[in-house]
């Protein structure tokens, strides 16, 4: 889902440790060319919150080159 987004041109959910629950979701993006990170966040937390009931959105997210 994440990846249809036309912004992104590859993405990893991977799990991470967290003290209160074992473990949560970080969401590892690499964006095309020219893509503003924290516009792209937005738009994919917003798509996030359609389409992934609550416990399933990820809580982290990461941006590489």
């Amino acid at each position: 889902m994440l990846g249809s987004h036309d912004a992104v041109e590859l993405v990893a959910v991977v799990g991470a440790p967290h003290p209160e629950w074992g473990e949560t979701t970080v969401t590892v993006i690499v964006a095309r060319g020219g893509t503003d990170p924290a516009r792209l966040e937005a738009e994919l937390r917003e798509l996030c919150r359609r389409q992934l009931g609550g416990y399933k959105q990820p809580r982290e997210y990461e941006f590489r080159a």
